[in-house]
């Protein structure tokens, strides 16, 4: 009599069986060998490849009643090209890992980190030395698909399984960053030099000046050698600022005075940087050219504009502030008439900087608002042979009106009022301009998008021989021992997914404590560091101080209501945070695409805290959640001292796609499997030979995104076993209408 779990194992080995002599007897394993193992290109082997797969699927759900994975499909395809060559498929590989090619690969594990099985750079001799590989292929075929089809959900859903290529070495992963460039330019000096500040095209999402280019605006130059200081405002007064335009170095430039009433904007724009001997008459000002910001001189009367305010006033998208084609004229001229616009400034005005107006204190102390007219007129010539030409033919600025706080106006020519205007001066005092030129010759060149592949490289590398003996006689038909190995391999693989979870997450704590802005880069492991930014954050959250109520039907309601809105508030501010929801917008080409949260913890957690019946939605209908538990005791600390145990809430981020057997840098990792043969083995222990059955693993968890978040939550045993156990007693109403007395029943005597 035999467990209904081995009758099925013995089933499956029956189906891998059959189907390895199958693809011997027609040849479909050596097609399957040149084309997986040796990479060679034959006509129909995909057709083939697909047939197998099929039967695999159909056998496999014939025994267990369930559809075969895609990592187990492809590892059934890897067994079945083994069998034309068992000993080739096991000692290639290994013999390859020994080549100094790959000592520049990473391993799987981090330095210095514990509970891990990874890094073993050889195979054991005895292992692939074995003459019965090809006896066992059946068993190797059941132990590879129902490994990987009955591995936990915690290690699954943390770590999705990828079937590598058997003769795989190292793994390569790889994702396209495409950038965003201005170019670089070395020149001889420094000053005239510009760096290749590139950015990623994603950060555009977040970033607006990523894709912000002012590379054909054209910017009035002010000269390093002050020649053509006279068309600029007094840079003592307000101070030069600095443009860089494209890739050109970045220049000083000023507002212009209106003293200058000619000038030509191509000439002042004329950065080197931009043109080596000038624009030609192949340059052009685009239409739609306009008056920017027009600079107020506010000060006392008798007031130098030195001693006095500067007020700002941005005039780009007002009425009448855009150069205009006249009705009559050849067409190459444009006019500005910026006229009858009103502008008000009282005692709340600030200047530039900021700071409030002298010359206004009367007004503030009256409650009164100044009006005033600023009217501007311009003609200029957009190409031709009075390109650039700009004439200031008009300006003008005169008082309207005083008022009132509510608006009653008062004459301005008598009075108390004349006296506070007397000794206001407003005086229009430097403009800008707002233009490009149309570019249509070429002669600027603008954004470049840039792609380039990263990549990690990992050495897929041999875990410890898992052995278990073999009664003799049985050799090659031990369902019982085989299912002793695919435990051992599903244990393994959990531990090794717990060990990896928990080493990456310390180092991800490392850098992002050492992050200083925002789009610093991280170094760690896992290519989503180009796509987001690291973030990682650990919250205490304790029980009892988050209960609101006396009620001990309400009281785990409050826990629990606690605990999700410290979650949400977590993962909420961790997806803003690290620009995650752009990146898997673009990385998905889907603009609806929503993440899912996998929240990993103990049972007591995911049942009395995260799950409720009825609920199914922790963190509402904004995002996905899954919840995966785990027994391993380091997902939860007790401490001795005070008899309490802080269990272990984990979440990290997964992409919602179907799995079709390949990453998303985006994930929060992968585990990648390399099929594996069984072997009988004869081992001397004790002085005597013993055959055994044995696997040698070659596996890998590798991470990719580093974003996640910890909560230690405390108490909740504590919780339900003492606070919320009440003692009652339960007494008869006396009949003459008195009180029931103490509880304890007592007669409350002597109180």
């Amino acid at each position: 009599m035999k467990e209904s779990r081995i009758i099925k194992l013995e089933s499956l080995i029956d189906v891998g069986q059959k189907m390895v002599d199958n693809a011997k007897l027609s040849g479909n394993s050596e097609v399957l060998w040149k084309t997986m193992v040796g990479r060679e290109s034959i006509k129909g082997s995909r057709d083939l490849m697909k047939t197998q797969t099929e039967t695999a699927v159909a056998g496999y759900q014939e025994v267990d009643g369930k559809k075969l994975g895609v990592a187990a499909q492809r590892a059934s395809n890897m067994i079945l090209a083994a069998a034309h060559n068992p000993l080739g498929f096991v000692t290639t590989v290994a013999q390859e890992s020994l080549k100094s090619d790959y000592d520049k690969f990473q391993s799987a594990s981090f330095a210095g980190a514990t509970d891990v099985d990874y890094g073993k750079n050889f195979i054991g001799a005895e292992y692939y030395s074995d003459k019965d590989l090809d006896k066992n292929l059946g068993l190797s075929w059941t132990l590879n698909v129902r490994a990987l089809e009955t591995q936990s959900r915690f290690a699954e859903t943390l770590y999705p399984t990828i079937t590598v290529d058997s003769n795989d070495v190292g793994i390569t992963i790889r994702t396209k960053i495409t950038t965003v460039t201005r170019g670089v330019m070395n020149a001889l000096l420094a000053k005239d030099s510009v760096e290749d500040n590139r950015r990623p095209l994603h950060d555009a999402l977040t970033d607006h000046r990523v894709l912000q280019d002012d590379a054909i605006r054209i910017v009035p130059y002010i000269m390093e050698d002050g020649k053509n200081a006279e068309f600029f405002v007094d840079p003592t007064i307000i101070e030069n600022t600095t443009v860089q335009l494209g890739r050109v170095p970045a220049y000083p430039t000023n507002y212009l005075n209106f003293e200058q009433t000619q000038l030509n904007l191509f000439r002042l724009a004329a950065h080197p940087g931009i043109v080596t001997e000038g624009y030609d008459e192949t340059d052009e000002i685009a239409p739609g050219a306009a008056l920017g910001e027009i600079l107020l001189s506010v000060r006392k009367k008798g007031e130098a504009i030195a001693d006095g305010a500067l007020f700002k006033i941005n005039t780009r998208d007002m009425q009448y502030s855009t150069f205009q084609r006249p009705a009559e004229g050849g067409g190459r001229e444009l006019l500005l008439n910026f006229r009858a616009t009103v502008f008000t400034i009282n005692g709340k005005s600030k200047d530039w900087k900021g700071n409030e107006m002298p010359a206004l204190d009367a007004l503030k102390a009256n409650g009164y608002s100044l009006r005033f007219v600023i009217s501007v007129n311009m003609s200029m010539h957009t190409t031709g042979d009075r390109s650039g030409f700009v004439d200031i033919t008009g300006k003008s600025l005169r008082i309207d009106s005083v008022v009132t706080a509510d608006g009653t106006k008062l004459p301005i020519n008598e009075g108390s009022v004349k006296t506070i205007l007397d000794n206001i001066q407003l005086e229009l005092y430097g403009w800008r301009f707002d233009g490009t030129r149309t570019n249509e010759n070429r002669r600027t060149q603008g954004l470049m998008l840039d792609p380039i592949w990263e990549q990690e490289n990992y050495k897929l590398q041999y875990g410890s021989p898992l052995l278990t003996k073999s009664p003799i006689g049985q050799e090659y038909d031990d369902a019982e021992r085989l299912d002793d190995l695919i435990s051992a391999v599903n244990i393994r693989n959990e531990s090794l997914a717990v060990s990896q979870t928990l080493n990456y997450t310390e180092q991800l704590r490392e850098v992002v404590a050492a992050k200083v802005t925002a789009y610093d880069k991280s170094a760690i492991r896992g290519l989503g560091r180009h796509w987001v930014s690291a973030w990682f954050e650990e919250l205490e959250f304790d029980v009892s101080k988050h209960i609101q109520t006396s009620d001990t039907k309400d009281a785990l309601v409050n826990a629990r209501q606690g605990l999700l809105n410290r979650l949400g508030d977590q993962v909420t501010r961790a997806i803003q945070e690290s620009r995650y929801m752009p990146a898997l917008r673009l990385l998905t080409a889907n603009p609806d695409a929503r993440p899912v949260v996998v929240i990993a913890t103990d049972e007591p957690t995911a049942s009395m805290l995260l799950l409720q019946q009825g609920e199914t939605r922790i963190l509402g209908d904004r995002y996905q959640y899954e919840v995966v538990t785990t027994n391993d005791d380091r997902w939860r600390v007790k401490d001795a001292d005070y008899n309490s145990v802080t269990r272990r809430l984990q979440w990290v981020l997964r992409v919602d796609q179907e799995n079709d057997g390949s990453y998303c840098v985006l994930n929060w990792g992968n585990h990648f499997w390399s099929p594996v043969m069984v072997t009988n083995i004869n081992i001397q222990r004790n002085g005597g030979v013993s055959k055994e059955l044995a696997v040698q693993p070659r596996n890998a968890h590798i991470n990719h995104c580093p974003i996640a978040g910890v909560i230690l939550i405390k108490g909740i045993t504590e919780f339900v076993a003492k606070k919320l156990a009440y003692y009652v007693e339960l007494a008869n109403a006396p009949t003459d209408d008195t009180n029931l007395g103490p509880v304890d029943g007592s007669d409350g005597a002597g109180a």
